[in-house]
């Protein structure tokens, strides 16, 4: 059956089922089609609402069961599971802005051009002035970089200068520790004797 305009409405079979076309006017124009046109379009389209619709009720159903599923049910929680959330929702509320990973321990920061160390020993070991290789470390932080072949061949001054911009880097990376006490070792001799000739040149 061919139109010009419209073709008659059609059911065909589609992947889910049965759907209803009503429109091949480009087609119908040069091919031959083996749709069966529908005799009663009104007593089709009354069917095929009501499979729809019950389609409809089918999947709520099913997603019904499958969130039943998936929900929390009031009996899973428990005494023990009750009280370990509460405890949670306190040491939320009691969380610190800052913290400090080892209380008991002192910082240190060893300064390389590449990048930086953090790590936290024994204040016993330190007011002792046991020697830094030989103390007990703790990794708190880590920050590297990589240098271009034009920064390798940079003057000792401006090597200096990287120097002191990885510990600001390292900082600024590990923003929430408390900074109030770290001690900072360096293998340049004259980065103290250069910062302190520029400190005395500031007004």
């Amino acid at each position: 059956m061919q139109a010009v305009w419209a073709s008659a409405a059609m059911v065909t079979p589609k992947r889910l089922g049965y759907r209803l076309l009503s429109d091949f006017r480009a087609a119908n124009m040069h091919v031959e089609k083996s749709y069966c046109a529908i005799p009663n379009p009104g007593a089709s389209m009354a069917q095929l609402s009501a499979a729809k619709f019950y389609g409809r009720l089918d999947l709520l159903q099913r997603t019904k069961r499958v969130a039943e599923t998936r929900a929390i049910a009031v009996d899973v929680w428990t005494t023990a599971l009750i009280e370990a959330w509460t405890a949670a929702q306190d040491l939320a509320v009691r969380a610190g802005a800052l913290s400090h990973p080892y209380p008991v321990r002192a910082m240190l920061m060893s300064d390389e051009q590449s990048g930086s160390l953090l790590t936290g020993v024994p204040r016993t070991q330190l007011d002792r002035g046991v020697p830094v290789e030989d103390m007990a470390h703790k990794p708190m932080g880590f920050a590297s970089d990589t240098f271009t072949r034009p920064q390798q061949r940079w003057a000792t001054v401006d090597k200096v200068d990287n120097e002191g911009y990885a510990i600001v880097s390292m900082f600024k990376r590990l923003e929430y520790l408390p900074w109030d006490d770290v001690q900072i070792f360096i293998d340049h001799r004259n980065f103290a004797y250069i910062l302190t000739q520029r400190l005395a040149c500031l007004p």
